[in-house]
């Protein structure tokens, strides 16, 4: 038990130290990486993919990746960077393939003000609208919300300057206001 809580107490990059060095603990090394920053990785690849299955494949192949690179010394300066770009690499290879598809946010049939929405309804139409996101907005708008990873990150992740990401942003969060708002309205008008 004293080396798990010696672990949880080191930092990122002794940990992957440690992983590359396939000395004895790698293994743990890897495990509390994975502990760390497996939600966080999942949630990006879900809120990209939008489809569980597809995500779930692509969670999958970002660890095995990293745990690739470590094996072969890959030197990694952060290591929740490194794990978002393996995922986003791997999520633009699926998306690009043949068997990805979304759905279209203007094939929703709701009327507005047709029925009281419920959270779980509204949660939906919130998924729903970030999915209809151009790829690039919502690439952005999910790092920084959901995983909240700072601009400059971000930045270094998309390979693009921190003012494109802060403008991706803003024009997601524009987007998403414009396509929700009748439906905010709609319940606003009923509570």
């Amino acid at each position: 038990m004293a080396k798990r809580i010696e672990l949880t107490a080191s930092s990122d990059s002794e940990l992957y130290e440690l992983l590359c060095s396939k000395r004895p603990g790698n293994d743990d090394a890897f495990k509390e990486l994975y502990r760390r920053y497996s939600p966080r990785v999942y949630r990006y690849c879900i809120r990209i993919l939008s489809q569980r299955e597809l995500a779930e494949d692509a969670f999958q192949e970002c660890f095995v990746r990293f745990y690739r690179g470590a094996m072969q010394g890959r030197e990694v300066g952060n290591v929740l960077s490194y794990l978002i770009k393996i995922a986003r690499n791997y999520c633009l290879d699926l998306k690009s393939s043949k068997h990805y598809g979304l759905a279209d946010l203007s094939d929703l049939q709701l009327s507005v003000g047709a029925a009281r929405y419920e959270k779980k309804e509204l949660l939906e139409l919130i998924r729903l609208a970030i999915d209809d996101l151009p790829d690039d907005y919502r690439e952005a708008f999910v790092l920084r919300t959901y995983d909240g990873i700072s601009y400059q990150e971000i930045a270094e992740i998309l390979g693009i300057t921190t003012g494109l990401v802060k403008t991706r942003i803003f024009r997601a969060k524009d987007r998403l206001r414009k396509i929700l708002a009748p439906f905010i309205q709609d319940v606003q008008r009923e509570v």
